[in-house]
């Protein structure tokens, strides 16, 4: 089974965008899980403890994740998210199939 990472904005100062992002990510990961692929999705893994462990220890594990993974899955709004770019820059280095959400509908 492959495994997919989910990759797009969690961190923000409002708690509510995070709440939205964390969501959103979890709808594509259902989606993804469904499709029989093996889901990582820091969002469900992480996202609830904003602000309570530091971000650098989530993005340390997340790209430990990520390097494991064989599909990167690009939520929208990655390019405004630091943490996303380095995910991304990560992805592209190992030479992962990158995925960009939303994919097209035929």
């Amino acid at each position: 089974m492959q495994k997919v990472f989910i990759c797009g904005p969690l961190r923000h100062i409002n708690v509510e965008v995070v709440a939205k992002q964390c969501a959103e990510a979890k709808r594509v990961a259902l989606r993804y899980w469904r499709m029989g692929y093996n889901v990582y999705c820091p969002h469900a893994n992480s996202g609830v403890f904003h602000g309570m462990v530091p971000d650098d220890t989530f993005l340390t594990a997340a790209l430990n994740e990520l390097a494991s993974s064989n599909i990167v899955v690009m939520l929208q709004g990655w390019k405004k998210s630091l943490g996303s770019r380095i995910e991304h820059a990560l992805a592209k280095k190992l030479k992962k199939e990158i995925w960009y959400e939303p994919k097209p509908t035929t």
